[in-house]
């Protein structure tokens, strides 16, 4: 065999372009077959290594793609031979790509960071794909290359890269799906779905994984703070509103939710209340701003009682409606104008309409 004569290398690249090619094939087909095999002595698996080195370099595309089909899942392959047959033309790169382990992590990410589609799919699939990779293309690589990557079952894929994916793609109809189908999905990426899919995908979601803890645990909460609302609403005199709010403000339970909820009740006596704890303002000036033309001033206490921004509109509406309403003080709001209040506050967050005063809030709790 060629590279068990005594040619030295330089002498072997002297002879190559005198060859014709079914010679060379040959020579590719013996070579290779013998390198994989693993079985040469130390000389002769370093003179076929150098052999393999010059015909890669090989002008024939069958020459550079016998190699590369005979070494792709060659264990002891050499980096720089991998390497050379990976950023080759897509024909002789994807047999490498998609098996070989002779590229490391940070080979496959500067293979990924000047390559076409092709390549990118080639290395998605890849058996084991590290953290590295899969982070590198959860971050740049196309909805498509998303997806085979997480189709792959082997792929090692960290929560920033389930998050990179989710934040890009989620618009994507496949992409929630797939993400749901990984079996190593973190819980805070199932949060996110959960919160974020459609009614038809949530259904699937819940099949397949259950209720994530952290939303069942808000769902307990939401409950509560509910029936928790309903009861002081049984409390119909402004001392016990009083007693009630300097009781809940001091263990931490007078949240801007309870208070948005008490006011889409029509409780505005404890509203009031729990929003003089939170802002230090009386609950006389208070009730009287609900008689002014405008919102500016419980705007401002609002915003002093450190109300979440996003909760902001819906006080608004809220508050609005009840102006519109004429509702008196000590009287709640009927059930047909809470949903008018409800529905209101449904079309600003783009929530469907006719939802309960639960439903509402655990829809503003998930934002």
């Amino acid at each position: 065999m060629i590279y068990q004569t005594t040619h030295c290398p330089r002498e072997i690249a002297t002879l190559l372009p005198s060859m014709a090619l079914s010679d060379r094939l040959e020579a590719v087909h013996s070579v290779a077959r013998d390198y994989a095999a693993g079985t040469l002595s130390s000389d002769d698996h370093k003179s076929a290594e150098d052999l393999i080195k010059l015909l890669i370099n090989d002008v024939d595309t069958d020459v550079r793609l016998a190699i590369s089909n005979h070494l792709q899942t060659c264990p002891h392959l050499a980096r720089d031979i991998a390497f050379q047959l990976a950023m080759d033309s897509d024909q002789i790169a994807l047999p490498i790509l998609k098996t070989s382990f002779a590229l490391d992590e940070w080979d496959l990410v500067e293979i990924l960071s000047c390559s076409n589609e092709n390549k990118h799919t080639a290395i998605a699939a890849r058996k084991n794909l590290s953290l590295i990779a899969t982070n590198y293309i959860a971050q740049y690589s196309t909805v498509g290359i998303a997806k085979t990557c997480l189709k792959n079952p082997s792929a090692v894929i960290s929560k920033e890269s389930f998050k990179h994916i989710f934040r890009r793609h989620f618009a994507h109809p496949e992409i929630s799906k797939l993400i749901t189908n990984r079996l190593d999905l973190p819980e805070e990426i199932l949060v996110q779905l959960y919160q974020n899919v459609p009614n038809v995908q949530k259904e699937y979601l819940l099949k397949e994984k259950g209720v994530p803890h952290i939303i069942a645990d808000q769902r307990l909460d939401n409950q509560k703070e509910q029936t928790l609302a309903n009861l002081l609403l049984e409390r119909p005199s402004l001392a016990e509103k009083h007693k009630a709010a300097i009781q809940l403000n001091g263990d931490g339970r007078l949240t801007s939710t309870l208070l948005l909820r008490a006011l889409i009740l029509g409780d505005c006596l404890f509203f009031a209340e729990g929003l003089s704890q939170k802002s230090g303002t009386s609950v006389k000036r208070i009730l009287s701003l609900f008689d002014e033309r405008n919102n500016v001033g419980l705007k401002n206490l609002l915003t002093k009682a450190a109300v979440p921004s996003y909760l902001k509109t819906a006080f608004n509406i809220t508050i609005d409606e009840i102006r519109e309403i004429g509702i008196q003080r000590g009287k709640l709001l009927s059930l047909k104008n809470q949903t008018k209040v409800l529905n209101r506050i449904s079309k600003y967050y783009h929530f469907e309409p006719n939802l309960t005063v639960e439903k509402s809030m655990e829809k503003l709790l998930k934002r």
